[in-house]
C-alpha cells in the first residue's frame, strides 16, 4: 500500500511575515478543536469525557492538516461538516451513556449532560470572528486556554493527571508552534489576524469594528500629546503612591496610559505596563497586576524587549508564589533540614530573584542556616561580566532596564539572618557593609536602620532608637510601604517604654492614635505586609471570607512565647504553659533562631520553679547554664515580645 501524496512543505515565514501564511487560520480553528477536546475543570486538570475512537478522529484530523499530508489544504466548509459528522455521533452516544449511568443510580457530571447537546465547535470559531474586536479577544483567549493545555517543562515528578499535550510529541509541537505566534502578535497584527480568520471563515465584515467607534477618536492628535503632559502625569503617580493616595495615583495612570501607541513606536508600551504592574503589586490588587503584567510579557515578547521581559518575569513569580499557601499554625507544621523542594518554591532566573526567594523559603519554614546558602547563590547568579571594564556592551537603543544585583540589599539579607541566629556581631559587620556599598538604595538603608532600632530597643536604649528613626535623611523619599514598615518599629519602641515605666496614660494615648494591627495584612509568603483598610469583609449572606493573611513563622514563636509570659503573669497553673513553651523552643531550635531557643528556655527555667514542691529547682538551673555563655545579660534582661 502506497503512502499518501503530501504537500511540499513551504519555507517558514519570516517574524516580520507572521501573517502572510495562509494556513494560520486553519491552524487555529485546529487549536479550537483540542480546546474542545480536552475540557479542564476549575483546577485546570483534564476531565475524561469522550472516547478513545472519538478522540483518536480528532487528533488524526489535526494532524492530517497540520502535516499537509493531503494534496489541498482543506477548507472551512469542508472541514466543518467532517468534524460535525463525528461530534454529533459522540454526541448520541454520550446521551446513551448517560442513560445507563442514571439507570444504575450513579452520579451524572454537568458537564456530560452539555456536552451531550449537539454543538458545532467550529460554528463557535466562526461567530467569534463577526466582529474584529470579538476576534481579538478570542484570540486572546484561545492563547490562555492552549497554554494551559500544554506541560510547561520536563518534570520530574510523576503528575496524576498531566495536561493533555507533551511538550515534544507531535501535537505539542504544533501547539507550541500557535502558541508562539499568538504571543508574539501586537495590537495591529491581532486586529488583521482576526479578519483573516474571519475572511477564512467566510465571515463578511462590513464596516468599521463596533468597539473601534467607542475608542478609536483622532489617532493623529493622539499621537501629537504633548510630552511634557505625560511627564507630569507620570511624576503626580509617583506621589500619589509616596502618600498612599491609591485612587489619585490611578487616575494619573489613567492620563499617561491614555495614548494610543503606534504600531512603529511602541518601545514605551510594556515598561508603562510594568510600571502599573508593580503600582497593583504594591498596593494590594494582585489579580489587577496579573492582568497588567500579562499585557506587558505579551508585548515585550512581540517588541523583543529581553531586558523588561526579564523584569515582567520577576514580578511574575513574586505573585506565583505569593499567591501559594503558607501554614497558619505551628502545630501542624513540620520542620525539613532541607531547602524547599522547587515545586514549592520555584527556582529563580536572577540574583534579586533569589533574595526575594529568601524571605519567601523563611515564611514557608526553610531553617535560617539552610536558608543562608541561598545568599550565595545569589551571588554566584550575577553577571560577573558587568564587573570587567574591558567588556563593555553597547547599551540597547530605547528605554533599558538594569538587572543586577544590589550589593547593599544582599548584605542587608545577610545581616538579617546572622541576627536572627544571634550572632550580633556579625549583624552589625554586614549592615555597616550594606551602608557603605555604593548606590544603597532607600529599602536597604531603611532595613539596616530598623533592624538597628529594634536592637537598640532590646537593650532599653529608647532614645537612641527614636533619634535613629527620626533622621531626616531616613524619612525623605520613604514610600507607603516603606512607611508602614518604619511606623511599626516606632508603635513598637513608645510601647515597650511605656510598659517598663508603667505609663498607663501613655499606653491609652498609643491605644487611640495607632492603627488596629489587624488592618495590616500580608498576603502570602515572600510579600510585604500592606495596608489593607478592611480586613474582614462581611459578605451578603452573612459569612466572612476565610482569612488570607499569612505570618512568619517566627511571628508565631514570638505570639506563642509573649503569651506564655502573660500566662505566668496571670498566675495560669504551670502544667497549661509548658506544652507551648517546649513547642516553641522544639521549634526555634530546628528553624536555627537561637534568639528565640535561648528566651524560651528562661521561661521554661521560669516555669519549672514555680512548680510545686520545688523539685524541679536544679533542673531549672542546668538549663539556664546551659545557655549563660552565650546569652547577652544586658539584651535578655531588655528582651522585647510583641503583645
Amino acid at each position: 500500500m502506497s503512502s499518501p501524496t503530501k504537500r511540499g512543505r513551504r519555507p517558514a515565514p519570516p517574524p516580520s511575515s507572521r501573517l502572510s501564511d495562509p494556513s494560520l487560520p486553519l491552524h487555529l480553528a485546529l487549536s479550537y478543536l483540542l480546546i474542545k477536546l480536552y475540557p479542564l475543570n476549575s483546577e485546570r486538570e483534564p476531565i475524561p469525557i469522550y472516547r478513545h475512537t472519538f478522540i483518536s478522529a480528532i487528533l488524526a484530523i489535526v494532524m492530517r492538516e497540520y502535516l499537509e499530508v493531503s494534496d489541498t489544504p482543506v477548507s472551512f466548509e469542508a472541514l466543518v461538516d467532517e468534524t460535525d459528522t463525528l461530534i454529533k455521533a459522540e454526541a448520541d452516544w454520550l446521551k446513551l451513556h448517560i442513560k445507563g449511568l442514571r439507570t444504575k443510580g450513579q452520579p451524572v457530571e454537568p458537564i456530560k449532560e452539555q456536552r451531550a447537546v449537539f454543538e458545532s465547535w467550529l460554528g463557535g470559531y466562526k461567530t467569534a470572528f463577526s466582529d474584529v474586536a470579538d476576534g481579538g479577544i478570542f484570540l486572546d483567549l484561545l492563547e490562555k486556554d492552549l497554554g494551559d493545555r500544554i506541560n510547561v517543562d520536563d518534570d520530574e515528578e510523576i503528575l496524576e493527571l498531566p495536561e493533555p499535550f507533551e511538550r515534544h510529541s507531535p501535537i505539542g509541537i504544533f501547539v507550541r508552534k500557535v502558541l508562539l505566534t499568538l504571543r508574539r502578535l501586537s495590537f495591529d497584527e491581532t486586529a488583521a489576524l482576526s479578519r483573516q480568520c474571519g475572511e477564512w471563515c467566510g465571515v463578511t465584515l462590513a464596516g468599521p469594528s463596533r468597539w473601534g467607534a467607542l475608542g478609536g477618536g483622532n489617532r493623529k492628535l493622539a499621537m501629537e500629546q504633548p510630552l511634557d503632559r505625560r511627564i507630569k502625569a507620570f511624576e503626580g503617580m509617583r506621589e500619589a503612591e509616596a502618600a498612599g493616595d491609591v485612587t489619585g495615583g490611578l487616575a494619573q495612570l489613567r492620563k499617561f496610559y491614555d495614548y494610543q501607541f503606534p504600531s512603529s513606536g511602541r518601545a514605551q508600551h510594556q515598561h508603562a505596563l510594568l510600571n502599573l504592574a508593580h503600582f497593583h503589586y504594591s498596593t494590594g490588587g494582585l489579580e489587577s497586576a496579573r492582568a497588567a503584567l500579562e499585557e506587558a510579557i505579551r508585548v515585550s515578547r512581540a517588541d523583543g524587549d529581553k531586558a523588561c521581559l526579564r523584569h515582567c518575569m520577576s514580578l511574575l513569580h513574586r505573585l506565583n508564589t505569593e499567591a501559594s499557601p503558607l501554614p497558619s499554625s505551628q502545630n501542624t507544621f513540620r520542620v525539613q533540614q532541607t531547602p524547599i523542594s522547587s515545586s514549592v518554591l520555584p527556582k529563580p532566573t536572577s540574583p534579586m530573584d533569589e533574595l526575594w526567594n529568601l524571605r519567601a523559603a523563611l515564611d514557608l519554614g526553610e531553617p535560617v542556616h539552610v536558608a543562608m546558602r541561598r545568599i550565595h547563590l545569589a551571588m554566584a547568579r550575577y553577571d560577573q561580566t558587568s564587573l570587567k571594564p574591558e567588556d563593555k556592551r553597547e547599551p540597547r537603543e530605547g528605554w533599558t532596564t538594569e538587572h543586577d544585583l544590589d550589593l547593599a540589599a544582599w548584605h542587608a539579607a545577610q545581616a538579617s539572618l546572622w541576627g536572627m541566629m544571634g550572632s550580633e556581631h556579625l549583624c552589625e559587620l554586614h549592615e555597616d557593609l550594606a551602608l557603605r556599598s555604593g548606590g544603597v538604595s532607600g529599602d536597604a538603608r531603611l532595613t539596616v536602620a530598623l533592624a538597628r532600632a529594634e536592637r537598640m530597643t532590646n537593650k532599653a536604649r529608647y532614645d537612641d532608637a527614636l533619634r535613629l528613626l527620626l533622621d531626616f535623611d531616613l524619612l525623605q523619599g520613604m514610600n507607603m510601604t516603606e512607611y508602614h514598615r518604619w511606623t511599626k518599629v516606632v508603635w513598637a519602641v513608645l510601647d515597650r517604654r511605656a510598659v517598663l515605666n508603667g505609663d498607663i496614660s501613655s499606653l491609652e494615648l498609643l491605644d487611640s492614635l495607632r492603627p488596629s494591627p489587624c488592618t495590616m495584612r500580608k498576603l502570602g509568603p515572600g510579600g510585604i505586609v500592606r495596608d489593607m483598610a478592611h480586613p474582614s469583609p462581611i459578605l451578603d449572606n452573612g459569612e466572612t471570607e476565610p482569612s488570607v493573611n499569612a505570618r512568619l513563622i517566627q511571628d508565631e514563636i514570638r505570639t506563642s512565647l509573649s503569651k506564655v509570659r502573660k500566662m505566668q503573669e496571670s498566675k495560669t497553673p504551670p502544667h497549661l504553659s509548658l506544652p507551648l513553651v517546649l513547642s516553641d523552643i522544639q521549634l526555634s531550635s530546628e528553624l536555627g533562631l537561637w534568639t528565640l531557643y535561648r528566651f524560651g528556655i528562661v521561661l521554661m527555667a521560669d516555669i519549672l520553679l514555680s512548680m510545686e514542691g520545688g523539685k524541679l529547682a536544679q533542673k531549672a538551673k542546668n538549663e539556664v547554664e546551659s545557655i549563660w555563655d552565650q546569652v547577652n545579660l544586658l539584651t535578655w534582661t531588655h528582651y522585647y515580645l510583641p503583645t
